[in-house]
């Protein structure tokens, strides 16, 4: 695995074009909307390939059969230095193939159908990643009435981009504050204290192709403020002419029950692998 220099991450988008299952966040990656890592089996004529965003996703697409780059892969996959110190999920294309090799080498370290609760960190679990696709009839269709009267919805500001507080929020998905408002949008939901309730954001922003990211204040959750703040964004992109993409783990039962909420229902499900990482008591 030999890592691409960043300044012709631009001659792999050509490549990634083939790859028919949701890839915004490797797309952003190879479009320098953030700042990911790209490893591939050759730096002249490259057919393997292995992108890496620095939320903790990962894109693993091309030739299978480079047995060089597949013995890397291998001890990098297994984290047997330990270097890996946080959770990093990986999706595969072509999906048989690659599931295949997978299987073949990493043997019993792959767990194929793991408990939603496992936590085994020195096994690769996989699950499933839902790739959904939005209806504009069905969101309509299912938009309720809603009143939240002691509320506010504004576009997300430089001071709430810093603000919001969990694991899925907009400081995570931009290089900068800055590209956030030139290239990205948000909206947060606010109660008549100022305390900020939950924020629906671009988390990947491509062609008119617009991902959503959610999250709710942990100690607001089950008010419905996520289907709110994720409604504005979807008018924005109505309004806009984006097409709304969703996509999440086959554990996130909740990520779920809202896309069905909001007028998305399933096209896909892939195998999406949970690599293992060390933690910090774990190197002590």
């Amino acid at each position: 695995m030999l890592e691409f220099p960043v300044s012709q991450y631009g001659t792999l988008i050509k490549q990634l074009e083939g790859v028919t299952i949701n890839t915004l966040f490797a797309l952003s990656v190879l479009e320098n909307h953030v700042r990911g890592k790209v490893f591939v089996d050759s730096l002249i004529k490259p057919s393997t390939f292995y992108v890496s965003h620095p939320y903790g996703m990962s894109l693993l697409f091309g030739k299978s059969t480079n047995h060089s780059f597949n013995a890397n892969l291998k001890v990098y996959l297994e984290n047997k230095s330990g270097k890996r110190k946080k959770v990093e999920w990986l999706q595969v294309f072509p999906l048989r193939e690659w599931e295949a090799v997978l299987a073949n080498l990493l043997g019993d370290t792959l767990v194929t159908h793991p408990h939603d609760e496992c936590s085994d960190t020195a096994k690769i679990l996989c699950y499933k990643r839902i790739n959904f696709q939005f209806s504009k009839e069905s969101y309509y269709a299912k938009k309720p009435h809603y009143s939240m009267s002691s509320c506010r919805i504004e576009k997300t500001s430089r001071e709430l981009f810093e603000r919001m507080n969990g694991s899925v929020v907009p400081k995570y998905f931009w290089n900068s504050v800055e590209e956030f408002e030139a290239k990205g949008i948000g909206f947060s939901l606010m109660d008549s204290h100022g305390v900020l309730l939950a924020t629906a954001f671009a988390s990947f922003v491509v062609g008119n192709k617009l991902e959503l990211g959610i999250e709710t204040n942990e100690n607001y959750r089950g008010k419905g403020y996520a289907y709110a703040v994720s409604a504005r964004l979807i008018d924005f992109c109505l309004e806009h002419a984006f097409e709304p993409i969703w996509a999440c783990s086959s554990i996130n039962l909740g990520s779920q029950k809202l896309a069905e909420k909001l007028g998305f229902h399933i096209v896909k499900e892939i195998p999406y692998y949970k690599l293992p990482f060390q933690t910090v008591a774990e190197e002590r």
